[in-house]
């Protein structure tokens, strides 16, 4: 995730780097360069903080399933045996019942 996150930071600031390089060199100019790195840098700051918030969305998803899983699991249904007659008195009684 911190790998991640640096490339979304960096890629941006980079490329814009670049760009302005050729274009202050073609143009003539200085302050291209200047404008596309702070550009860069607030498009990176802006998809780090997207990837971010979105990692941790998934993340409380994913507490928030297993919380349900554990709750869930947790929960102990009563399962009886379904009746039958007794052998030595005749009477339905469930398999669990003892006289």
């Amino acid at each position: 995730m911190v790998s991640q996150l640096a490339f979304s930071v960096i890629t941006p600031i980079l490329l814009c780097t670049y760009v302005g390089y050729i274009l202050d060199k073609h143009m003539g100019t200085r302050w291209i360069m200047l404008l596309l790195v702070i550009l860069g840098t607030l498009a990176g700051g802006r998809l780090a903080y997207r990837q971010a918030k979105i990692m941790l969305e998934k993340e409380v998803d994913e507490d928030k399933r297993s919380q349900q899983e554990t709750k869930n699991s947790s929960i102990k249904v009563d399962i009886k045996k379904p009746k039958r007659k007794s052998r030595i008195s005749g009477e339905e009684v469930y398999h669990n019942d003892k006289k």
